[in-house]
């Protein structure tokens, strides 16, 4: 009975081992071309802050979280780091603030103003800096 018993290990030692070295070898990811891609984004996003070009940039940083190519999570930190629909009003309040500093006048006071309610409505004033300009400036009569 003992050769039996050590035949029925061996054999089922062996089942085990091809089921072992039968498993597929994790596929390796190339994460060069989305990071290349990401850095052509984020190129174009730092030398246009364009809402447009926050859009791309969080593309490319979407599609390397997509392809595997985001094990410390710093890809979806930095797409929550940016609101691509606040991007433009922040950029149009720079001009407005730009020329109201400029150029003090009811018009250019009322612009700046207008420009930052647009943002505070737009939920892009999380720190509360815009609508404490706002009130800061009063009627701007």
């Amino acid at each position: 009975m003992k050769i039996h018993y050590t035949s029925f290990v061996i054999f089922m030692s062996f089942i085990v081992l091809n089921f072992w070295s039968c498993e597929e070898e994790p596929e390796s990811i190339d994460c060069t071309p989305l990071a290349s891609a990401i850095s052509d984004a984020l190129a174009g996003f730092t030398g246009d802050g364009s809402e447009e070009n926050c859009v791309t940039y969080k593309a490319a940083l979407q599609a390397a979280i997509d392809g595997g190519c985001d094990a410390d999570s710093a890809y979806l930190a930095e797409i929550n780091n940016y609101d691509c629909d606040c991007v433009g009003l922040e950029a149009d309040i720079l001009v407005a603030s730009t020329d109201f500093i400029s150029n003090v006048t009811t018009t250019n006071c009322t612009t700046y103003k207008t420009t930052l309610q647009s943002a505070v409505d737009g939920s892009c004033d999380p720190s509360g800096a815009y609508q404490e300009t706002i009130n800061t400036l009063g009627d701007c009569s």
